[in-house]
């Protein structure tokens, strides 16, 4: 083990700082749309804008774990890539660790390739009268889809915890902690609503 350069350190906070907030649209896209019990709550206050919403957060959420994993020279130098993050490692002489990580990034470039080609299809089939008429969909990410978004999660932070091994003292992972002014207290105050219309104060 031994401390991180600090030049790494730069490259190493840019990847940092993507997954983290990748971590938190993800977790936002759940409170919101996770089930289809409160995907029927949302439509029933406001469909076509929580469809917008959700489709906005899946394409978003899709371009965020592509441009961690492009693995062309076009994407070395990007500071949230893995790619230049591992250019780096090399040219400070781990290579075990950048060989092991490589693995890891290996493992899921095929995942996230194929979210990025359902997300460049969804974008290609856009239409007016279509985007106007949606609501909220539990398949607008397909099950399949949410599993790949939830694989390539699990390879990021065994990345992280790959590079915390090998260089103590990174920064403090929050990826369960929720923030102020997240879905849930919304989804909460639209059922108590619809509690309060169903049984008014006598």
């Amino acid at each position: 083990m031994s401390t991180m350069p600090a030049e790494l350190g730069e490259v190493f906070r840019g990847f940092f700082q993507e997954y983290s907030i990748i971590r938190v649209k993800w977790r936002l896209y759940k409170q919101l749309f996770g089930n289809t019990e409160c995907i029927d709550l949302l439509n029933r206050h406001g469909a076509h804008g929580f469809a917008v919403v959700q489709d906005v957060l899946i394409k978003d959420l899709i371009l965020c774990i592509t441009r961690m994993t492009n693995t062309s020279k076009e994407a070395w130098g990007d500071p949230a890539n893995l790619a230049t993050l591992l250019i780096d490692l090399v040219a400070h002489r781990q290579t075990a660790l950048t060989d092991t990580l490589k693995g890891i990034r290996d493992r899921i470039k095929p995942v996230a390739d194929g979210l990025g080609r359902w997300r460049d299809a969804q974008i290609s089939r856009n239409d007016y009268a279509s985007f106007v008429a949606m609501k909220a969909g539990i398949d607008a990410l397909p099950p399949p889809s949410r599993q790949m978004v939830e694989d390539i999660l699990s390879a990021m932070s065994e990345i992280l915890d790959e590079l915390e091994a090998h260089y103590p003292g990174l920064q403090e992972r929050h990826e369960d902690v929720s923030h102020a002014g997240e879905f849930e207290q919304l989804v909460s105050h639209l059922r108590d609503y619809e509690g309060r219309r169903a049984d008014p104060p006598h």
